[in-house]
């Protein structure tokens, strides 16, 4: 679902925009799952032991699950993530 929704996504800004560089925009998408995965891990641990709403903790295995799969990706560029994502239980 995510390559299509990708594809699709890519088609269009080609088609609405000449200089629309594909390459160059997929090359930022890694590094920004990255970020967004753990700013989604950061934000579930504060509302479930700052805030208390510990209902947020439900997501933790999820958006780590998603960390997990990206960083092999991202090893050469950012090796000292990956060790510690691999580490991580």
């Amino acid at each position: 679902m995510r390559e299509r929704l990708l594809t699709y996504y890519v088609e269009a800004m080609q088609k609405a925009a000449k200089d629309f560089d594909a390459d160059a925009f997929r090359e930022t998408l890694l590094p920004c799952r990255l970020q967004r995965h753990m700013q989604a891990l950061g934000a579930y641990g504060f509302l479930s032991v700052v805030k208390g709403k510990k209902y947020f903790l439900k997501h933790v295995p999820e958006a780590l699950r998603l960390l997990r799969e990206e960083t092999p990706a991202a090893q050469n560029d950012y090796p000292v993530l990956h060790q510690l994502v691999s580490g991580l239980s």
